[in-house]
């Protein structure tokens, strides 16, 4: 314990002035009692005990004022657990089936929002991100940086482009993931993928992969963004005009939401599946996937003081209320 203003214990000389006053008082009160005494022995006995409580509620409340004058702080350790920093690779799927509206205002541009959400308020364990986007190729949009700024830029690049881009390859997807670790070569541990799509998949030899992304020491995360329902698909045509995908025979074309390929991947991999039906959980869920990879690597321990003369002061009124009471 620590006192911040020592100085005012010059106010404990109030309770022997206290003291004198309550002698004084009492024996002037014991001499009026001598003339008119009291009819019985309980009457006077109970009078001495309050005359005591009286006392002894004075000068409790008297030392505790005094004492939260005196500004006393308790000393309190917080130990808190440093986590080793992680980085992560986030696989996007930018085939034309994400320009459905079935996720508002699309689930392309919920996802690319969702993604710039949880960067704005980067946890302290996330160290660099890598961005890979994917249809029937992939490409590495940005290389693992901790520049938010690069990010943002080729995020709404992603939200921005027209283009529509047919078919999805998630195996090529992978493979040029992987390829961004191995270019990395450092020592630190292996980064999380984090796999963003509707489901839908036309490439092949997904277990092959999704081996070698464990081989690598890897988990892989997918999220799954889409409802439920068949949805159609709007792109804009040559005029620049929006219009509905159709087929060769001018039928509307609709896709719909597919979790198996997804489930599958995390599984195989060691990591999770997670459901993103209204795009709003997609932050969230990479707060969790975030969380579940930080590994610890030992505490920090951190002395600090804690004020407690409100605590004394509030001690000190109860004592107050109860001179008031037994006076």
């Amino acid at each position: 314990m620590r006192l911040l203003q020592p100085e005012m214990a010059a106010w404990l000389l109030v309770l022997p002035v206290a003291s004198i006053a309550w002698g004084l008082r009492y024996s002037q009160r014991w001499r009026h009692r001598r003339r008119w005494p009291l009819t019985g022995r309980g009457q006077r006995r109970t009078r001495r005990l309050r005359d005591l409580a009286t006392l002894g509620f004075a000068l409790v409340s008297l030392c505790l004022l005094a004492f939260a004058l005196m500004r006393p702080q308790i000393r309190a350790e917080r130990v808190t657990p440093t986590f080793e920093k992680q980085d992560m690779v986030l696989i996007l799927d930018r085939s034309v089936s994400m320009r459905a509206r079935d996720v508002h205002p699309s689930r392309s541009a919920r996802a690319v929002a969702e993604i710039e959400g949880f960067l704005a308020r980067k946890p302290p364990t996330l160290d660099r991100i890598a961005l890979v986007g994917f249809a029937a190729t992939s490409v590495v949009l940005s290389y693992p940086t901790s520049d938010l700024d690069s990010l943002f830029f080729y995020l709404e690049w992603v939200r921005d482009d027209p283009s529509a881009l047919y078919g999805t390859d998630m195996t090529a997807a992978l493979e040029t993931a992987l390829s961004v670790v191995k270019r990395e070569r450092t020592a630190a541990p292996p980064p999380v993928f984090v796999l963003i799509s509707d489901g839908e998949d036309q490439g092949g030899g997904l277990e092959r992969t999704a081996s070698a992304v464990r081989r690598a020491g890897i988990r892989l995360y997918t999220v799954g963004i889409g409802s439920a329902d068949a949805v159609a698909i709007p792109i804009q045509d040559e005029t620049g005009r929006e219009a509905l995908l159709e087929d060769e025979n001018g039928q509307v074309m609709r896709t719909r939401f597919r979790e198996g390929t997804l489930r599958q991947l995390a599984a195989l991999t060691g990591g999770q599946y997670f459901r993103s039906a209204s795009g709003g959980e997609l932050s969230s869920a990479l707060d969790r996937i975030l969380s579940s990879e930080r590994r610890q690597t030992g505490t920090v321990s951190k002395v600090e003081y804690v004020d407690i003369h409100l605590w004394l002061l509030a001690a000190a009124a109860a004592g107050v209320i109860g001179l008031v009471t037994t006076w």
